[in-house]
Protein backbone atom coordinates (compact mmCIF):
# COMPACT_ATOMS: atom_id res chain seq x y z
CA UNK A 1 0.00 0.00 0.00
CA UNK A 2 1.25 3.25 -1.29
CA UNK A 3 -0.09 6.91 0.96
CA UNK A 4 1.02 10.25 0.18
CA UNK A 5 0.96 13.25 2.86
CA UNK A 6 -1.35 16.39 1.53
CA UNK A 7 -2.00 19.80 2.91
CA UNK A 8 -4.80 18.68 5.46
CA UNK A 9 -4.14 14.47 5.58
CA UNK A 10 -3.34 11.35 4.31
CA UNK A 11 -4.32 9.92 0.71
CA UNK A 12 -4.17 6.26 0.11
CA UNK A 13 -2.87 5.97 -3.89
CA UNK A 14 -4.62 2.53 -4.53
CA UNK A 15 -8.02 3.15 -3.83
CA UNK A 16 -7.99 7.40 -3.13
CA UNK A 17 -9.34 7.10 0.40
CA UNK A 18 -8.39 10.64 2.23
CA UNK A 19 -7.92 10.44 6.06
CA UNK A 20 -7.69 13.34 8.07
CA UNK A 21 -4.88 14.50 10.00
CA UNK A 22 -5.47 12.78 13.43
CA UNK A 23 -8.10 10.42 12.95
CA UNK A 24 -5.00 7.50 12.44
CA UNK A 25 -3.98 7.74 15.71
CA UNK A 26 -7.35 8.47 17.49
CA UNK A 27 -8.16 5.25 16.10
CA UNK A 28 -5.37 3.47 17.21
CA UNK A 29 -6.27 4.80 20.68
CA UNK A 30 -9.88 4.04 20.63
CA UNK A 31 -9.15 0.24 19.75
CA UNK A 32 -5.71 -0.11 21.94
CA UNK A 33 -7.67 1.62 25.27
CA UNK A 34 -10.92 -0.43 25.08
CA UNK A 35 -8.58 -3.78 24.80
CA UNK A 36 -6.33 -2.17 27.95
CA UNK A 37 -9.61 -1.72 30.14
CA UNK A 38 -11.18 -4.99 29.16
CA UNK A 39 -7.74 -7.13 29.95
CA UNK A 40 -6.65 -4.70 33.18
CA UNK A 41 -10.84 -5.67 34.19
CA UNK A 42 -10.16 -9.57 33.55
CA UNK A 43 -6.91 -9.48 35.72
CA UNK A 44 -8.71 -7.76 38.54
CA UNK A 45 -11.12 -10.05 38.26
CA UNK A 46 -8.83 -12.84 38.44
CA UNK A 47 -6.51 -10.97 40.96
CA UNK A 48 -8.81 -8.96 43.42
CA UNK A 49 -6.19 -8.17 45.48
CA UNK A 50 -4.94 -5.77 42.80
CA UNK A 51 -8.19 -3.87 43.29
CA UNK A 52 -6.69 -2.44 46.34
CA UNK A 53 -3.05 -2.21 45.41
CA UNK A 54 -0.78 -0.20 42.31
CA UNK A 55 -0.28 -2.15 39.36
CA UNK A 56 0.94 -2.66 35.95
CA UNK A 57 1.26 -5.08 33.45
CA UNK A 58 4.83 -5.16 31.90
CA UNK A 59 5.40 -7.10 28.42
CA UNK A 60 8.62 -8.75 27.39
CA UNK A 61 9.63 -6.69 24.74
CA UNK A 62 9.31 -3.37 27.27
CA UNK A 63 11.12 -4.35 30.29
CA UNK A 64 11.41 -1.11 32.58
CA UNK A 65 14.39 -1.93 34.77
CA UNK A 66 17.67 -4.59 34.90
CA UNK A 67 15.29 -6.61 37.15
CA UNK A 68 12.55 -6.97 34.95
CA UNK A 69 15.13 -7.19 31.90
CA UNK A 70 17.13 -9.80 33.82
CA UNK A 71 13.66 -11.89 34.33
CA UNK A 72 13.08 -12.36 31.01
CA UNK A 73 16.45 -12.84 30.01
CA UNK A 74 15.97 -15.84 32.35
CA UNK A 75 12.83 -17.16 31.56
CA UNK A 76 11.83 -17.20 27.98
CA UNK A 77 8.54 -18.45 28.25
CA UNK A 78 7.35 -15.49 30.19
CA UNK A 79 5.65 -12.82 27.92
CA UNK A 80 4.69 -10.89 30.66
CA UNK A 81 4.50 -9.95 34.07
CA UNK A 82 2.16 -8.23 36.53
CA UNK A 83 3.86 -5.75 38.34
CA UNK A 84 2.21 -4.79 41.62
CA UNK A 85 2.44 -3.60 45.03
CA UNK A 86 1.04 -6.92 46.32
CA UNK A 87 2.26 -10.68 46.38
CA UNK A 88 -0.08 -12.31 44.08
CA UNK A 89 2.02 -15.84 45.09
CA UNK A 90 3.23 -17.43 47.68
CA UNK A 91 5.97 -19.16 46.85
CA UNK A 92 8.80 -18.06 44.64
CA UNK A 93 8.17 -14.52 44.73
CA UNK A 94 10.17 -11.56 42.93
CA UNK A 95 11.10 -8.87 45.34
CA UNK A 96 12.04 -5.64 43.25
CA UNK A 97 12.50 -1.70 43.68
CA UNK A 98 12.04 1.02 40.59
CA UNK A 99 11.77 4.12 39.38
CA UNK A 100 8.18 4.33 38.83
CA UNK A 101 6.67 7.27 36.79
CA UNK A 102 9.80 8.51 35.47
CA UNK A 103 10.16 12.43 36.96
CA UNK A 104 9.50 11.89 40.23
CA UNK A 105 11.88 9.25 40.82
CA UNK A 106 9.48 7.34 43.52
CA UNK A 107 10.42 3.96 44.54
CA UNK A 108 8.19 1.18 45.41
CA UNK A 109 8.48 -2.45 46.66
CA UNK A 110 6.73 -4.47 43.89
CA UNK A 111 6.25 -8.06 43.03
CA UNK A 112 6.39 -9.71 40.03
CA UNK A 113 4.41 -12.27 38.96
CA UNK A 114 5.32 -14.06 35.71
CA UNK A 115 2.68 -14.92 32.96
CA UNK A 116 3.86 -17.71 30.51
CA UNK A 117 2.43 -19.17 27.71
CA UNK A 118 1.12 -22.13 29.17
CA UNK A 119 -0.32 -19.82 32.21
CA UNK A 120 -2.28 -17.96 29.38
CA UNK A 121 -3.30 -21.82 28.06
CA UNK A 122 -4.63 -22.97 31.28
CA UNK A 123 -6.10 -20.03 31.48
CA UNK A 124 -8.02 -20.32 28.16
CA UNK A 125 -8.94 -23.98 29.11
CA UNK A 126 -10.44 -22.85 32.55
CA UNK A 127 -12.20 -19.77 31.69
CA UNK A 128 -12.82 -19.80 27.72
CA UNK A 129 -10.91 -16.82 27.08
CA UNK A 130 -9.23 -16.14 23.63
CA UNK A 131 -5.54 -17.63 24.12
CA UNK A 132 -4.42 -16.58 21.16
CA UNK A 133 -5.71 -12.88 21.83
CA UNK A 134 -4.66 -12.89 25.05
CA UNK A 135 -1.25 -13.90 24.19
CA UNK A 136 -1.22 -11.10 21.32
CA UNK A 137 -2.14 -8.58 23.99
CA UNK A 138 -0.08 -8.95 26.49
CA UNK A 139 3.14 -9.26 24.38
CA UNK A 140 2.02 -5.90 22.92
CA UNK A 141 0.41 -4.34 26.13
CA UNK A 142 3.55 -2.07 27.34
CA UNK A 143 3.80 -0.46 23.63
CA UNK A 144 -0.21 -0.11 23.53
CA UNK A 145 -0.31 1.33 26.70
CA UNK A 146 2.39 3.79 25.82
CA UNK A 147 0.48 5.32 22.50
CA UNK A 148 -2.50 6.04 24.61
CA UNK A 149 -0.45 7.66 27.70
CA UNK A 150 1.34 9.91 24.61
CA UNK A 151 -2.16 11.26 23.51
CA UNK A 152 -3.61 11.50 27.19
CA UNK A 153 -0.26 13.60 28.26
CA UNK A 154 -1.10 15.82 24.67
CA UNK A 155 -4.56 16.18 25.36
CA UNK A 156 -5.95 15.88 28.98
CA UNK A 157 -4.82 19.35 31.65
CA UNK A 158 -5.44 17.41 34.46
CA UNK A 159 -1.57 15.82 33.86
CA UNK A 160 -0.37 19.31 33.57
CA UNK A 161 -1.31 19.91 37.03
CA UNK A 162 0.45 17.13 38.80
CA UNK A 163 3.72 20.17 38.04
CA UNK A 164 4.92 23.11 39.12
CA UNK A 165 4.70 25.08 36.48
CA UNK A 166 4.57 24.52 32.36
CA UNK A 167 8.24 24.29 32.01
CA UNK A 168 8.26 20.83 34.04
CA UNK A 169 5.45 19.55 32.01
CA UNK A 170 6.65 20.27 28.81
CA UNK A 171 9.99 18.87 29.41
CA UNK A 172 8.27 15.62 31.05
CA UNK A 173 6.00 15.32 27.90
CA UNK A 174 9.25 15.42 25.15
CA UNK A 175 10.80 13.30 27.86
CA UNK A 176 8.21 10.76 27.30
CA UNK A 177 8.24 11.21 23.23
CA UNK A 178 12.26 11.03 23.34
CA UNK A 179 11.96 7.72 25.53
CA UNK A 180 8.70 6.58 22.99
CA UNK A 181 11.00 6.46 20.10
CA UNK A 182 14.26 5.12 21.51
CA UNK A 183 12.55 2.11 22.46
CA UNK A 184 12.53 -0.99 20.65
CA UNK A 185 8.81 0.21 19.50
CA UNK A 186 10.69 2.75 17.15
CA UNK A 187 11.07 -0.04 14.17
CA UNK A 188 7.65 0.06 13.36
CA UNK A 189 8.04 4.25 12.26
CA UNK A 190 11.15 3.40 10.34
CA UNK A 191 9.18 3.52 6.53
CA UNK A 192 10.29 3.23 3.18
CA UNK A 193 9.82 5.84 0.72
CA UNK A 194 9.08 6.05 -3.34
CA UNK A 195 8.69 9.07 -5.23
CA UNK A 196 5.43 8.80 -7.21
CA UNK A 197 2.88 11.18 -9.03
CA UNK A 198 -0.96 12.19 -8.12
CA UNK A 199 -1.96 14.42 -10.79
CA UNK A 200 0.69 16.81 -11.76
CA UNK A 201 2.34 16.60 -8.22
CA UNK A 202 5.17 14.54 -7.49
CA UNK A 203 5.41 13.55 -4.02
CA UNK A 204 7.46 10.86 -1.86
CA UNK A 205 4.94 7.86 -0.75
CA UNK A 206 4.93 5.96 2.23
CA UNK A 207 5.34 2.47 1.54
CA UNK A 208 3.11 0.38 4.44
CA UNK A 209 1.19 -3.09 5.42
CA UNK A 210 -1.52 -0.97 6.93
CA UNK A 211 -2.77 3.18 7.58
CA UNK A 212 -1.67 2.28 11.37
CA UNK A 213 1.76 1.96 10.08
CA UNK A 214 1.33 5.52 10.09
CA UNK A 215 0.38 6.08 13.62
CA UNK A 216 3.70 8.31 14.78
CA UNK A 217 3.26 10.66 11.80
CA UNK A 218 -0.25 11.29 11.99
CA UNK A 219 0.45 12.22 15.39
CA UNK A 220 3.17 14.90 15.05
CA UNK A 221 0.53 16.10 12.69
CA UNK A 222 -1.05 16.35 15.73
CA UNK A 223 1.27 18.81 17.51
CA UNK A 224 2.17 20.67 14.66
CA UNK A 225 -1.13 21.49 14.00
CA UNK A 226 -2.28 21.97 17.27
CA UNK A 227 -5.64 19.93 17.11
CA UNK A 228 -8.25 20.04 19.54
CA UNK A 229 -9.39 16.49 20.41
CA UNK A 230 -12.36 15.65 22.60
CA UNK A 231 -14.50 12.65 23.74
CA UNK A 232 -17.24 11.54 22.30
CA UNK A 233 -19.98 11.42 24.88
CA UNK A 234 -22.15 8.68 23.10
CA UNK A 235 -19.35 5.55 21.59
CA UNK A 236 -16.74 7.45 24.27
CA UNK A 237 -14.22 7.48 21.48
CA UNK A 238 -11.93 10.34 20.89
CA UNK A 239 -12.31 12.56 17.84
CA UNK A 240 -10.59 15.57 16.14
CA UNK A 241 -12.97 18.34 16.72
CA UNK A 242 -12.32 21.02 14.16
CA UNK A 243 -15.66 23.09 15.40
CA UNK A 244 -16.09 23.39 18.98
CA UNK A 245 -19.80 23.17 17.91
CA UNK A 246 -19.39 19.39 17.34
CA UNK A 247 -19.94 17.79 20.54
CA UNK A 248 -20.31 14.04 18.82
CA UNK A 249 -17.82 11.99 16.62
CA UNK A 250 -18.36 11.98 12.98
CA UNK A 251 -20.49 8.06 13.23
CA UNK A 252 -22.59 9.60 15.91
CA UNK A 253 -22.83 12.68 14.10
CA UNK A 254 -24.87 10.67 11.70
CA UNK A 255 -26.84 8.77 14.38
CA UNK A 256 -29.59 11.64 15.49
CA UNK A 257 -31.50 8.70 17.30
CA UNK A 258 -28.45 8.05 19.14
CA UNK A 259 -28.12 12.37 19.66
CA UNK A 260 -31.71 12.51 21.01
CA UNK A 261 -31.32 9.81 22.89
CA UNK A 262 -28.03 11.05 24.94
CA UNK A 263 -29.89 14.35 24.93
CA UNK A 264 -32.95 13.47 26.71
CA UNK A 265 -30.55 11.22 29.13
CA UNK A 266 -28.54 14.47 29.88
CA UNK A 267 -31.58 16.26 30.47
CA UNK A 268 -32.68 14.09 33.07
CA UNK A 269 -29.71 13.88 34.61
CA UNK A 270 -29.09 17.69 35.11
CA UNK A 271 -29.83 18.88 38.82
CA UNK A 272 -32.56 21.70 37.45
CA UNK A 273 -34.82 18.75 36.21
CA UNK A 274 -34.60 16.61 39.56
CA UNK A 275 -35.59 19.75 41.39
CA UNK A 276 -38.53 20.04 38.68
CA UNK A 277 -39.40 16.15 39.56
CA UNK A 278 -39.12 16.51 43.38
CA UNK A 279 -41.49 19.67 43.13
CA UNK A 280 -43.88 18.64 40.83
CA UNK A 281 -44.43 14.73 42.96
CA UNK A 282 -45.04 17.73 46.51
CA UNK A 283 -47.76 19.37 44.69
CA UNK A 284 -49.00 16.11 43.26
CA UNK A 285 -49.36 15.08 46.58
CA UNK A 286 -51.10 18.40 47.66
CA UNK A 287 -48.25 19.13 49.64
CA UNK A 288 -47.95 22.67 48.65
CA UNK A 289 -46.00 24.10 51.88
CA UNK A 290 -43.32 21.62 50.94
CA UNK A 291 -42.58 22.53 47.79
CA UNK A 292 -42.05 25.85 48.61
CA UNK A 293 -40.03 25.54 51.30
CA UNK A 294 -38.12 22.58 49.11
CA UNK A 295 -38.14 25.06 45.88
CA UNK A 296 -36.71 27.73 48.24
CA UNK A 297 -34.09 25.71 49.88
CA UNK A 298 -33.07 24.78 45.99
CA UNK A 299 -32.75 27.74 44.89
CA UNK A 300 -30.12 29.05 47.73
CA UNK A 301 -27.90 26.42 46.65
CA UNK A 302 -28.15 27.31 43.00
CA UNK A 303 -27.72 30.61 43.57
CA UNK A 304 -24.37 29.87 45.54
CA UNK A 305 -23.12 27.40 43.25
CA UNK A 306 -23.72 30.02 40.15
CA UNK A 307 -21.95 32.45 42.97
CA UNK A 308 -25.22 35.26 42.81
CA UNK A 309 -25.07 38.06 45.68
CA UNK A 310 -27.32 36.51 48.56
CA UNK A 311 -28.22 37.00 52.39
CA UNK A 312 -26.20 33.62 54.40
CA UNK A 313 -29.62 31.61 55.44
CA UNK A 314 -28.27 29.63 58.70
CA UNK A 315 -31.52 27.11 58.35
CA UNK A 316 -29.74 25.80 55.18
CA UNK A 317 -26.12 23.82 54.83
CA UNK A 318 -23.29 25.21 54.45
CA UNK A 319 -21.63 22.00 52.91
CA UNK A 320 -23.20 22.24 49.06
CA UNK A 321 -20.86 24.88 46.72
CA UNK A 322 -20.85 22.23 43.32
CA UNK A 323 -23.39 20.97 41.32
CA UNK A 324 -22.01 17.63 42.18
CA UNK A 325 -22.79 18.16 46.12
CA UNK A 326 -26.08 19.59 44.78
CA UNK A 327 -26.96 16.29 42.87
CA UNK A 328 -26.27 14.48 45.58
CA UNK A 329 -28.12 16.88 48.08
CA UNK A 330 -31.40 16.70 45.77
CA UNK A 331 -31.27 12.59 45.12
CA UNK A 332 -31.42 12.47 48.79
CA UNK A 333 -34.46 14.59 49.32
CA UNK A 334 -35.59 12.68 46.58
CA UNK A 335 -35.20 9.59 48.51
CA UNK A 336 -36.50 11.12 51.81
CA UNK A 337 -39.63 12.54 50.32
CA UNK A 338 -40.68 9.05 47.93
CA UNK A 339 -40.71 7.53 52.13
CA UNK A 340 -42.91 9.69 53.23
CA UNK A 341 -46.32 9.11 53.24
CA UNK A 342 -48.60 10.56 50.71
CA UNK A 343 -50.93 12.91 52.47
CA UNK A 344 -54.68 12.31 52.04
CA UNK A 345 -56.56 14.59 49.31
CA UNK A 346 -58.55 16.92 50.98
CA UNK A 347 -62.20 16.09 51.37
CA UNK A 348 -64.15 18.07 48.58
Amino acid sequence: MEVIKLENGWKILDTNEFIDFGQISLDVYNHENFIIEETDRSFQKLFPELKSASWEIVSCYHPRCDYEKKLFEKYPEVIALISSTVDLRKDNKFNYEYSYCGYDRLKEDRYAYPISRDWVRKLQAKSGFDDDFLLDTLVKYSSAKKRCRLLEILFWDRFEGDFCDHDDYVAFFTDLVKSHLNDALSTFYKLETVPRWDGVKLYRAYIIEDKYDLYFDDYAEIINCKYGVARCPICNDLFIQKDKRKNFCPVCSKDKIAQRKYNEQKRQRSPRYLRKVIIDMLKNRGDIDAANEFYEEAIYYENIIDQKEQDINPKYTDEIHTNREYKEWLEKKHNQYLKRRRNPSPAS
